[in-house]
């Protein structure tokens, strides 16, 4: 007689006959068996067995699994909320006010809208933009899962490429500004610039836009 200390534990599905069952279960650890009688030939045991011990496992995977999402519904259940902060709701506020006038100072214009500009072909419109974009001859503000891309960049006499000097430019901001970044900087009124806003001057006299925004690290960082 085998002990209950010695009695092996079988998780996995076997194929026993009719008189194997009874000494079966009297040597295995466990309280319950299920039996799943198979005529001859109408079947093959070993598939069936093999079948069934797939689903006794993944129902162990599909126990488990939930039982993690429970855990973590009642951990998100039991901790308090995060108050937010007034200092952070004012500077939410503040920039959301700040990209509104960015957005109202000057036409923005999707990758679809630029191509069409600059007369490119409709089979992938938003090919050429965004090579400008990766090669940071042109910048782009992210607003609601698009791209926006400023026309005072483009230059109307080049056929509506980026005005050339805006690369450099880009270069001299490096990773100091991100595209919002440089938006704030091209709309607001520029000291160095006698007051005027750079985006107004791009085209026109891009070279003193360069030397502003040369000011405008330098003045970083020194500051």
């Amino acid at each position: 007689m085998v002990s209950a200390a010695n009695k092996p534990k079988h998780q996995r599905a076997v194929v026993l006959s009719r008189q194997d069952i009874h000494a079966y279960a009297e040597n295995t650890e466990g309280d319950y068996f299920i039996l799943l009688p198979a005529k001859p030939n109408a079947l093959d045991p070993g598939l069936l067995a093999e079948l069934v011990s797939q689903v006794i496992e993944l129902a162990a995977e599909v126990t488990e699994a939930r039982q993690t999402a429970k855990l973590k519904a009642l951990v998100e259940l039991i901790t308090p909320d995060v108050q937010t902060s007034e200092g952070l709701v004012r500077e939410a506020r503040m920039i959301a006010h700040a990209r509104q006038q960015v957005l109202k100072s000057a036409h923005w214009l999707t990758a679809e809208q630029v191509s069409t500009l600059a007369g490119f072909s409709s089979n992938n419109p938003s090919a050429q933009p965004n090579k400008w974009k990766s090669k940071r001859s042109i910048f782009a503000i992210h607003s609601r899962g698009t791209d926006y891309f400023p026309e005072y960049a483009l230059d109307p006499n080049e056929g509506y490429r980026p005005v050339k000097t805006l690369a450099a430019i880009l270069a001299v901001f490096k990773d100091r500004k991100d595209g919002w970044g440089v938006a704030y900087w091209f709309a607001g009124a520029n000291g160095f610039l006698g007051g005027r806003r750079p985006q107004d001057l791009l085209v026109s006299d891009p070279n003193a836009v360069l030397e502003a925004a040369k000011d405008e690290v330098a003045g970083i960082t020194h500051g």
